[in-house]
């Protein structure tokens, strides 16, 4: 079975995430000038973001993918609480099971972002451990939730929420109701998840664990088969960066996968990502092999974005494709797309916006992109989808599919983003915000304008050869087929 069946899969697929969930907070600025008070940089503040961090990170990555989750955690009685209950409501998740402790702050993660690099980073958190009135209450929560649940994620940052005694009684409770477990462990005591179905510690992690160093293959061998053994795993999946991952199994020998060759802008986030795309590959019947290959593309696609950032389906769909390589470095789901671009923005990245049928692409289109990417830093193309062409261009059309279609324009060097879009263009463009939207025969008028100019970027017209057109061709094609 291909591994495309199991992403399609994804959104059927119910999912438990108990753990601690934070709030992250993205302060985005400039620096121009050094304080006279000390040798610090000023930062000029330009936006400010809130998104979830922790645990709510894997529920995040979870709900991007369509699954449904269930949230099990604690949060103080403030803002950054009720901030983070917000935006698991407005994920879909559900949240009974995230619970008020007026004795613990909210744990928050404030980033000072400037020149698409941190300043400085600030932390807001008191690490207590889980009192056992709320591990009653939490317990009660996810024992309720289990029974409806396909897997259950264990993200722990410890922060004292995932105490030993509150994992062994998940485990009992998963063991019961036969429901596999993946724990992203912390701490140099792995013994507490002992019988965990799949660990995902990265390479510093597990040789903390083990009390040594891993420098070699064989090192890293050495460690998995002692991780494996002592905590009776099924599977141990230690993430290696840029290296990939390294599998273990029980009576079979490990398993290395390669990661792909990518631009990374930040890796905030990455495990996160691994954890929830090995649970939701577990969840769909992948087996762990398959699971863990898209959750290794799954985490190359977020290492190409700035901040805590989440991968859609079509974005994984799209990088599991064998012969797509310009395709899953280039393309992007408008809303992931929206979320790259302000992290561009913050990088000081003049970013220009062009959309466009392109079916049967020629000179002319080539040309226009080219023109198009000499206004700015970058060039992003919004691609009509197949349902817009056939609007736009009558029966018949298009002759190549989104999909050809996107390949062929991600393989042009002038284009940076490409994304596809299947509504109004004017919600895309109040979404993306380029500073300057490049105009072939339309769009430089009217309503496109206004958008563009409302948030201070501007239209520039380029001049398109009016002889050539893929309708051309095609007539031209069918005149000396006669």
């Amino acid at each position: 079975m291909g591994l495309d069946t199991f992403i399609r899969r994804f959104a059927d697929c119910r999912i438990l995430v108990v753990g601690d969930v934070m709030l992250d907070e993205f302060v985005w600025g400039t620096v121009d000038r050094v304080s006279p008070e000390a040798p610090v940089q000023v930062v000029l503040v330009n936006s400010n973001t809130r998104t979830l961090g922790g645990a709510g990170n894997v529920v995040n990555n979870l709900a991007a993918l369509g699954a449904e989750v269930f949230a099990v955690s604690l949060v103080g009685d403030d803002q950054a609480g009720r901030d983070v209950a917000s935006l698991l409501q407005g994920l879909g998740a559900t949240v009974e099971g995230i619970l008020i402790d007026p004795a613990r702050p909210t744990t928050t993660k404030t980033r000072v972002m400037a020149a698409g690099q941190q300043v400085v980073r600030i932390d807001r958190e008191k690490v207590l451990p889980l009192s056992p009135e709320f591990e009653d209450k939490l317990a009660a929560h996810a024992e309720k939730c289990l029974q409806s649940c396909d897997a259950v994620l264990l993200s722990d940052y410890g922060k004292g929420i995932l105490t030993p005694s509150f994992i062994s009684r998940l485990l009992r409770a998963c063991a019961t109701a036969k429901k596999p477990v993946v724990a992203d462990p912390k701490g140099l005591d792995f013994s507490r998840y002992k019988g965990a179905t799949v660990l995902t510690p990265n390479l510093k992690e597990a040789a903390k664990a083990c009390s040594m160093e891993i420098r070699s293959q064989q090192d890293l061998e050495k460690a998995g088969a002692r991780l494996l053994h002592e905590l009776s795993l099924a599977c141990l999946v230690i993430t290696c960066g840029p290296d990939g991952m390294a599998l273990f199994f029980p009576n079979r020998p490990s398993l290395r996968i390669k990661a792909r060759a990518r631009q990374v802008f930040d890796v905030s986030g990455a495990g996160d990502t691994v954890m929830a795309v090995l649970g939701l590959g577990l969840a769909s019947g992948a087996d762990f092999e398959q699971a863990a290959l898209v959750a290794n593309e799954a985490a190359g696609v977020v290492v190409g974005k700035v901040g805590t950032a989440t991968v859609s389906a079509e974005e994984l769909l799209e990088a599991l494709t064998s012969s797509a390589d310009s395709v899953s470095r280039k393309f992007r789901s408008p809303k992931g797309l929206a979320e790259d671009l302000q992290g561009q923005r913050a990088r000081g990245r003049k970013i220009v916006l062009a959309r466009g049928c392109f079916d049967l692409l020629h000179s002319g289109h080539v040309g226009f992109l080219a023109q198009a990417r000499k206004l700015g830093d970058m060039l992003v193309v919004a691609l009509e989808d197949d349902a817009s062409v056939a609007r736009l261009k009558g029966p018949g059309r298009p002759i190549l599919k989104q999909n050809d279609r996107l390949r062929v324009v991600s393989a042009l060097d002038s284009v940076d983003f490409v994304t596809v879009f299947n509504g109004d263009f004017v919600d895309l463009l109040k979404a993306l915000k380029p500073h300057v939207l490049a105009c072939g025969r339309e769009d430089a008028e009217g309503d496109y304008k206004k958008i563009v100019e409302s948030h201070g970027g501007r239209t520039q017209k380029i001049a398109v050869d009016q002889a050539l057109s893929s309708a051309g061709i095609i007539e031209g094609i069918k005149n000396s087929a006669n």
